[in-house]
């Protein structure tokens, strides 16, 4: 929570001065597709299928670790009008998972592995006019992404039912270029964008120690990277 609560912080006091001393700025809200590699999510799916099989437990899975929705704001500031250069910040949470599960008369064994996050993100855009109404764009952003990813087990046999979680935590910074197509009607404004976010190396952290592969001993990573694809509503003030 605490992380949160720091990331909505600096998302309001970034600009706050610039939004004083400017007499246009731009709000948007969008709704994001995004695909990523979840190489070692993956991992760590199956591995938890083959232990639930080694006690003879056929348990089944629904779509391993789906692209993901997720919801971002964005606050923009022209820096060249006449040029039709932008920069901003954005806020943007996501969440995706899988949960696997296998029930019978006896009882019931369920797994959970649930990844979400918060990104606070820097951003930076150049308009191209079509006409009055249609421009396209070029865009670069800059994210600073907290994510956590949890693994919740339920166990019931009969009267007897055990539940625990197991969470770990990851930091990383990701760069995502793209392009988009906006329809302005006055104050108003349409956009789709498509990207493709890179992100660092980094690893997953549980009390301060890398997690690591059971089998080989490699650190366990995110894998966010991946296809990015957007639409969203803004207003201009």
């Amino acid at each position: 929570m605490n992380k949160k609560i720091l990331i909505l912080i600096s998302f309001v006091v970034l600009f706050q001065n610039s939004l004083f001393a400017l007499h246009y700025f731009s709000l948007r809200g969008k709704l994001t597709y995004n695909y990523f590699n979840a190489g070692d999510l993956k991992y760590m799916h199956d591995h938890a299928i083959m232990l639930l099989r080694n006690y003879n437990i056929p348990a089944r899975a629904l779509q391993s670790f789906p692209p993901y929705y997720g919801l971002q704001v964005q606050l923009l500031i022209p820096v060249k009008d006449s040029l039709g250069i932008n920069a901003g910040v954005y806020l943007e949470q996501f969440s995706t998972g899988v949960r696997m599960d296998y029930k019978d008369y006896s009882g019931e064994e369920r797994l959970d592995q649930i990844l979400q996050g918060w990104a606070l993100g820097l951003m930076g855009e150049k308009d191209f006019k079509l006409n009055s109404f249609i421009s396209w764009n070029l865009n670069l952003g800059i994210s600073f992404i907290s994510a956590s990813f949890e693994t919740k087990a339920l166990e019931q046999l009969y009267d007897y039912r055990s539940e625990e979680s197991l969470e770990f935590s990851n930091f990383t910074v990701g760069i995502t270029p793209g392009a988009g197509l906006s329809f302005n009607l006055y104050n108003f404004n349409i956009s789709g964008t498509v990207g493709y976010m890179f992100c660092l190396p980094s690893t997953f952290q549980y009390e301060g120690e890398t997690v690591k592969k059971t089998d080989s001993g490699d650190p366990m990573m995110p894998g966010l990277d991946g296809l990015r694809l957007s639409a969203g509503l803004g207003y201009g003030f």
